[in-house]
Formats: C-alpha cells, structure tokens, sequence
C-alpha cells in the first residue's frame, strides 16, 4: 500500500489530535477519577476505548467499496433522522449540574435527574432537590434502590 503525501497530511494532524485530546481529559480528570474509582486513570481508559471505536469505524468504512455507500446512503439517513428524533424525546436523564438542569428547565422537560455523589458542597443534590421541589424532575440517589424510582415516577404521573 502506497502513503502519498497528501495520506500523510491527513493523519498526521489526526494521530497528534487524539494524543492530546487523550492527554488532555487524563490531565484533567486524574484527581476526580482517582476520587471516584481509586483508579487514577479511569476517565483515560474510557477515552482510549472510544478512540478505538472511532478508529475501528473509520477504517471499517474506509475498507468498504464506495458505491455500495452511495447505494446504500438512504439507510444512513435514515438512522440520522430517527436518533435525532430520539433527542427530542420529552423525558431527559441527567446529572444536576447547574448547566444542565438550565437548559432542562428551559426547555420545560420532564427530568430524571441522579447528582454527582462526590460534588463539592453537595451542591448537586441541592440543585435536583430544588428541581422535584418545584415539581419539574424526579431526584434520585446513584446508591437509591431501583424500586424506589418506580414509586417516585409512579406519584409523579
């Protein structure tokens, strides 16, 4: 197999991106995976695995013959259009970040809302508290039995 310059051109700028877009969430997020999981290295292990997806899906469809893609273009589409259309599904599961819970309420969506347990001050427990308070979102606990969401969804409807 040839590599032209233009091949190189390409992947090299997208082989440094992924080093430090791997670097980048390991450096940030060291001391709250260490905090969380006792592994250091938690958040950069998922990364790495999503890169492998990417990359994986990537030379899979570059392997595959270029019309049998424009043939089959319509399906692609298709699923385009139908996970679009899950995102505007009424119901959001979220954690209770300020931010999320914003555009949440902005949107007057119901929501399903599980607080980070590790939060600094417990601030988002306090922010899904007032949330259900308001009646817009149902709290529940990451460590909450299962059984005690189907009750709260249950009163909520």
């Amino acid at each position: 197999m040839n590599i032209s310059r233009s091949d190189i051109l390409v992947i090299l700028p997208l082989s440094l991106l992924l080093v430090m877009g791997l670097v980048m969430v390991t450096s940030s997020s060291i001391y709250i995976a260490d905090d969380m999981t006792s592994n250091p290295f938690h958040f950069a292990k998922r990364q790495a695995l999503f890169i492998s997806v990417g990359l994986f899906s990537m030379t899979f469809f570059l392997i595959l013959p270029s019309d049998f893609l424009l043939r089959s273009d319509w399906i692609f589409m298709l699923l385009s259009i139908i996970f679009l259309i899950i995102l505007f599904i009424p119901e959001v599961v979220s954690r209770a970040g300020a931010l999320s819970l914003s555009e949440i309420t902005s949107m007057k969506k119901g929501a399903l809302m599980i607080p980070l347990p590790n939060s600094i001050d417990n601030h988002q427990y306090e922010n899904a508290k007032k949330i259900e308070d308001m009646g817009m979102g149902i709290l529940h606990e990451e460590d909450e039995d299962i059984s005690n969401l189907t009750d709260k969804t249950s009163k909520q409807i």
